[in-house]
């Protein structure tokens, strides 16, 4: 049991630096609106390749991190499925560390990128479309408001100039430029203005949720036992993915180690570790959920669902294939 509470606060100050410099990135970009624009029409273009390799590293704070991005509306549900599809987590490490597995590992990351990508792809495109065209339409009214401001601004020292001369052209204006943009960088209402500090309150907080969380999960899996959950994945190779896509839900590090011994021991065959290993996105879900309106929780379950589902059929598919090869 020790051991498990042990792994938890591992596990999560592993994650806190990876969220604390997305964090800084996030409310850098949003004050920074034309930089915002700018990566959310890379993102349409690019997001799930992107989001699929990056996902890739193992890691489990890239899923966390990610999620957060969503929530702050800079990626869509297409790219944040992608990432999850992706996350490696400790899997990689952990096959490396069996003799001879390296062709299993370039098997693995190849499965993943491409499910990852493909259903990014078509779930931005289908499912979540009228998400990612209401996403579009915020970030050009941001952006032409964004524009108003600046050209308000630009009129007010042009009338400052005129009515006061050039020693205090910038003084009225300069203490209310630098007060406003911080207090609408953030939102939460908690936060200092300086973005470092609000990047490390979010931090703590966020690592705090996720801490207890994932103690209270490792201490169920605990009293369930390795062996026992090793025995219900034991209910035919065709099912296996069904099964092992819904525990690769269960956040952790603990998770994806167990579901890569399970297969090098040939409890599971190598579609199910796929499809377990897909859904397997670290802290994400957590984060994901978090806070969420009664609304925001419908698109959280949406997401959830579409993960579970690509997985899955990622599974079969590779165990079909496999059963011709």
């Amino acid at each position: 049991m020790v051991e498990s509470l042990l792994d938890a606060v591992l596990d999560t100050l592993k994650t806190l630096p990876v969220l604390y410099l997305v964090y800084l990135m996030i409310l850098f970009l949003q004050r920074k609106m034309d930089i915002g624009i700018l990566i959310g029409r890379q993102e349409q273009r690019f997001g799930p390749v992107i989001g699929a390799l990056l996902g890739s590293v193992p890691q489990c704070g890239f899923s966390a991190a990610c999620t957060e991005l969503y929530r702050a509306g800079m990626i869509g549900a297409g790219t944040l499925i992608a990432v999850y599809l992706s996350t490696s987590d400790e899997a990689i490490p952990v096959l490396l560390s069996h003799t001879g597995q390296i062709k299993q590992v370039v098997l693995l990351l190849g499965c993943k990128i491409i499910t990852a990508v493909a259903a990014g792809y078509l779930l931005a495109n289908t499912v979540f479309r009228r998400q990612m065209l209401e996403l579009e339409k915020k970030r050009r009214e941001e952006a032409e408001l964004q524009e108003e401001i600046r050209a308000a601004e630009e009129y007010e020292r042009f009338l400052a100039e005129q009515e006061n001369g050039n020693r205090q052209e910038k003084s009225p204006s300069i203490p209310e430029e630098q007060e406003l943009p911080p207090m609408s960088s953030c939102g939460c209402g908690a936060c200092s203005s300086n973005i470092f500090l609000s990047s490390l309150y979010h931090t703590i907080r966020t690592g705090l949720f996720v801490g207890i969380t994932l103690v209270l999960i490792n201490l169920l899996l605990y009293w369930i036992g390795e062996e026992r959950l090793a025995a219900f994945l034991l209910s035919g190779e065709f099912f296996q993915p069904f099964i092992t896509a819904l525990v690769g839900f269960i956040p952790g590090c603990a998770v994806s180690v167990l579901l890569v011994e399970l297969y090098t021991v040939g409890t599971i065959s190598f579609g199910a570790a796929v499809a377990g290993l897909s859904t397997g996105a670290g802290f994400g879900y957590l984060i994901l959920f978090r806070g969420s309106h009664k609304a925001g929780n419908r698109d959280c379950v949406k997401i959830l669902a579409c993960t579970y589902t690509a997985a899955v059929l990622a599974g079969l598919v590779i165990t079909l294939v496999s059963k011709w090869f």
